[in-house]
C-alpha cells in the first residue's frame, strides 16, 4: 500500500473512532464505520466482551438477530450462513 492510501487509512480510522468514542456518531456514521471493518476484512471473535453485551442488549430488546445479511464473505465466521 502507497503512503499515500496508508495515511488515508489512518486519518479515516481515526475520524472514524473519535466520532464514535465521543457519541457524536449518528447511525450513518456507525454504517460507515461497520462498512469499513467489513471491507478491511476485520472481525471480531465472538467471545469479545463488547460484542457479548451487545449481544445481551439485543436479546434484552427482543430484536431480530438475524444478520446474515452483514456476511457476504466466504470466509464468514461458523455458524453464520452466508446469503444465497
Amino acid at each position: 500500500m502507497s503512503q499515500s492510501l496508508h495515511r488515508l487509512f489512518d486519518l479515516l480510522t481515526t475520524e472514524l473512532l473519535e466520532r464514535v468514542k465521543s457519541g457524536d456518531a449518528s447511525s450513518q456514521d456507525l454504517n460507515v464505520a461497520r462498512q469499513f471493518l467489513k471491507d478491511a476484512r476485520i472481525q471480531a471473535p465472538a467471545e469479545y466482551e463488547p460484542l457479548e453485551l451487545l449481544e445481551q442488549e439485543v436479546k434484552a430488546r427482543k430484536l431480530n438477530t438475524s444478520f446474515e445479511d452483514y456476511y457476504d464473505d466466504p470466509n464468514t465466521p461458523p455458524g453464520i450462513r452466508p446469503p444465497n
